[in-house]
């Protein structure tokens, strides 16, 4: 496997927009989970939405003209918690075992950090135990649910910036 030097870049305009709901949908498509709880139709159309920098950030990995992976941040509850949600860290087949996955997901906990959000918190499924793995080395603990998911099984996870 060669080694690949991957540009991740923040999305904006509408181009990357374009390129965030096309990675959005295959992510869910690859989960296998229906999102519509989550409001994801909606979602999609608004881009970036809750994503948009100052409180939000998405940063798209791409390999020369392919794109690779994405991760988001985006602010939750009440804005005197300083709380961020982690979304959608998504590594495209091709481009799994490189490490992207965790320089995807430094780059939101360093946006997080940077933003002056003091916690960050995400979840996960079961059935993602190399995420789950990576999250835990990253300093992520198993949290209560922060938000009502009716899929069973969801792990919630959180880390204080």
């Amino acid at each position: 496997m060669s080694r690949i030097a991957f540009d991740i870049s923040v999305g904006r305009g509408p181009a990357d927009m374009d390129t965030v709901r096309e990675m959005f949908a295959e992510y869910q498509q690859w989960l296998g989970v229906d999102l519509c709880f989550q409001d994801f139709e909606n979602e999609l159309a608004g881009l970036p939405g809750k994503y948009a920098p100052p409180e939000g950030e998405v940063f798209i990995a791409r390999d020369g003209a392919d794109v690779a992976g994405i991760v988001a941040v985006r602010p939750v509850g009440d804005p005197a918690e300083k709380l961020s949600e982690m979304k959608r860290l998504y590594v495209r087949d091709r481009w799994r075992g490189r490490r992207l996955g965790r320089k995807l997901a430094d780059m939101a906990v360093g946006f997080a950090v940077h933003a002056g959000y003091r916690k960050m918190v995400l979840d996960t499924l079961p059935q993602l135990a190399t995420a789950r793995g990576m999250y835990g080395r990253m300093g992520f603990q198993e949290t209560a649910p922060y938000y009502h998911n009716p899929i069973s099984g969801v792990v919630y996870m959180e880390k204080i910036l």
